[in-house]
C-alpha cells in the first residue's frame, strides 16, 4: 500500500521530533513513527485526507486524540499519568475530563506541577523543623489561582487591621467617641485593639497541651464546598465555642445565615466587606452575629451558594448571639491563653501551602504572613509536640479546623507550627464571647 503524501509528512515530522526530543522523549517519538509507518496507520491517514476531501469516514477513536494529544506532554507530566488517573476515580472526577482530550492533558499537566511543588514543600517544611507531608490532596487538579479564587475568601489586610488597633488605641479613653457607621458597618469603638493580656499567673498556669474537642465545644468538620465562604465558617466556629461556654450546649449554627445576609463592612476599608461566596472578613461577621444573631445549622442548611436571607423572609428567632468579641494579642502565648479562657478562635492564615498538605506537623518555610487570605479555626495546642527529625526535639503545634471536609488533612484539622507567626496565623484572632 503506498504511502499518502500526508502519511509521509507525519512520519517525516515525527521522525525530526525524535531527533531533537531528549532521551526520554525522543522513545516516544519513535514508537509513534513505527505507528505511523505501518499499513494500518497510512490506510486510517489516507482515510483522513479522502474525508477532508468531502468523502465520508467513520469518526476516530475519542482514545486516539487523546494519543495525540499526550504528544505534547512533557516526560514529567506523563510519568504522572497513572497516579492522575487514580486521582480522578478516587474523586470522581474522570467524566469531567473524558470528553476533552485538550482539558485531560491541560489537567495532567496541572497535577504533575503541583506534584512537584508538593515535594518542594516536604523538603522546605522538613528543614524547617516541621514533620508534614505534602502530597496528594482533592485539589490536585486545580491552579493555584483556580484554588485560591475558588476555596479561599477572607479579606484581612494586615495593615488595614494595624490602623484598626491604632485608631481604636487613640480613641480608647475618649468617652465622647461616638460611631455613626450604618448598622451594616463595623464600628471602631466596638472592637477592642486587642483583649486585655493574660497575667503571668495566668500564663504561669497554662496547661502544655489543650484541645476543645475533648471537652465538647467543637462541632465536626464542615465542608463549604465551591464557594469562597470559609470566613463564615470560622465566625461560627468561634460562636458556637462562645455558645458552649455560656449554656453548655454545642449547637451547629448556619454559615449560610451570614453568606446570604451580612453584608457588613470594615470602616475606611470599601473593600473589605462580607460578600457571600466571594469573601469576607470574621471580624464583620461577628458584629453582625452581635446584632442580628444565629440561627441553627439545622434550621439554615448551608447550600455553598449565595442566595436571599432567609432569615429577613422568615424571621426565625436567633438560636445564639454573642455579648461582645475583639482582636487577641499577636502574642502566641497570650493567643494560647485566650483559647483556654474564651474558646475556639477565629483566626486568618496565608493558606498557600494547605493545597498540598496531607498530614504531620506544617512549619511552612515562606507565606505571606501580611495579606491572609482564609479563615480558619484554632480549637487547641499540642505543647509537648511532634518530634522533628531534623532539629532532634519536639515541635509545638497549633490544632485548627478547617472547612474542606473531613477528607483533607488530619480528617479537617490542620497541624502547624506553634510559636513562629506561621504563615501570619497570629496576625488576625478573633475572640467570641458569650
Amino acid at each position: 500500500m503506498r504511502p499518502s503524501s500526508r502519511s509521509s509528512a507525519l512520519v517525516a515530522l515525527v521522525a525530526a521530533l525524535a531527533a531533537t526530543a531528549p532521551a526520554a522523549d525522543a522513545a516516544r517519538f519513535n514508537s509513534l513513527k513505527r505507528s505511523l509507518s505501518s499499513p494500518f496507520a497510512r490506510s486510517r491517514n489516507d482515510a483522513e485526507t479522502r474525508a477532508t476531501l468531502g468523502e465520508p469516514r467513520a469518526s476516530l477513536p475519542e482514545s486516539s486524540a487523546l494519543d495525540l494529544a499526550l504528544l505534547a506532554v512533557e516526560a514529567e507530566a506523563l510519568a504522572a499519568r497513572a497516579e492522575f488517573d487514580a486521582f480522578l476515580a478516587k474523586h470522581e472526577k474522570t467524566l469531567r475530563y473524558a470528553s476533552d482530550p485538550r482539558e485531560y492533558v491541560h489537567r495532567l499537566r496541572v497535577f504533575a506541577s503541583n506534584l512537584a511543588v508538593a515535594r518542594e514543600r516536604q523538603r522546605d517544611d522538613r528543614a524547617n523543623g516541621g514533620t508534614a507531608t505534602h502530597g496528594v490532596t482533592k485539589f490536585m487538579d486545580l491552579t493555584p489561582e483556580e484554588f485560591r479564587e475558588t476555596y479561599l475568601g477572607a479579606k484581612v489586610d494586615v495593615d488595614a487591621l494595624d490602623a484598626l488597633r491604632a485608631k481604636r488605641a487613640l480613641n480608647a479613653d475618649d468617652e465622647t467617641n461616638t460611631n455613626t457607621a450604618s448598622e451594616d458597618q463595623t464600628p471602631f469603638a466596638s472592637v477592642p485593639s486587642t483583649l486585655p493580656d493574660a497575667s503571668e499567673t495566668e500564663l504561669a498556669s497554662l496547661p502544655s497541651s489543650f484541645d476543645w474537642r475533648d471537652r465538647g465545644a467543637v462541632t465536626p468538620p464542615k465542608n463549604q464546598g465551591a464557594c469562597g465562604s470559609c470566613w463564615s465558617f470560622s465566625t461560627t466556629g468561634a460562636v458556637e465555642g462562645a455558645h458552649f461556654l455560656k449554656t453548655g450546649e454545642l449547637v451547629s449554627l448556619s454559615e449560610q445565615q451570614l453568606v446570604d445576609c451580612d453584608h457588613t463592612c470594615l470602616e475606611d476599608e470599601p473593600e473589605a466587606c462580607d460578600a457571600g461566596c466571594d469573601g469576607g472578613l470574621p471580624l464583620n461577621a461577628m458584629s453582625y452575629v452581635k446584632r442580628r444573631g444565629l440561627d441553627s445549622e439545622a434550621r439554615y442548611p448551608y447550600k455553598a451558594v449565595a442566595g436571599e436571607c432567609a432569615s429577613r423572609r422568615d424571621g426565625p428567632s436567633a438560636v445564639s448571639t454573642i455579648a461582645d468579641f475583639g482582636l487577641v494579642s499577636q502574642n502566641e502565648t497570650q493567643i494560647a491563653a485566650a483559647l483556654v479562657k474564651h474558646g475556639p478562635l477565629s483566626i486568618g492564615i496565608d493558606a498557600a501551602w494547605m493545597q498540598t498538605y496531607a498530614g504531620g506537623v506544617a512549619c511552612p518555610w515562606i507565606c505571606n504572613k501580611r495579606a491572609l487570605d482564609h479563615g480558619v479555626l484554632i480549637v487547641g495546642y499540642d505543647g509537648d509536640g511532634s518530634f522533628a527529625p531534623v532539629r532532634l526535639h519536639k515541635e509545638p503545634y497549633w490544632i485548627i479546623k478547617n472547612s474542606w471536609g473531613e477528607n483533607w488533612g488530619h480528617q479537617g484539622f490542620y497541624h502547624i507550627c506553634k510559636d513562629k507567626g506561621s504563615c501570619g496565623l497570629n496576625n488576625m484572632v478573633v475572640a467570641a464571647m458569650g
